[in-house]
């Protein structure tokens, strides 16, 4: 998403993944953050298979790529925009 973003010309791309969905967000969390408080939001099994897979899809950096609802903020690069008189 971020890439595509960026090809469409936009900068100051901030990704945000909205729980539990983007029309009524609880909340709402950076996907590069490394909180130890968001995994639990994510993954809120207590049990010890899920714990062991939060822990390796944290250090695998996964959950940012399995997310289905996202809030994108992103400004149009102006100064690239060539304007015709």
């Amino acid at each position: 998403m971020y890439r595509l973003t960026k090809q469409a010309g936009f900068i100051n791309i901030k990704i945000y993944d909205a729980l539990p969905t983007y029309n009524d967000p609880v909340h709402i969390i950076p996907i590069q953050s490394k909180d130890e408080k968001i995994k639990d939001l994510i993954l809120s099994s207590r049990t010890l298979v899920f714990r062991i897979l939060k822990h390796i899809f944290y250090k695998l950096d996964i959950p940012k790529y399995i997310g289905y609802a996202y809030i994108v903020f992103a400004q149009k690069d102006m100064a690239k925009k060539k304007w015709k008189a």
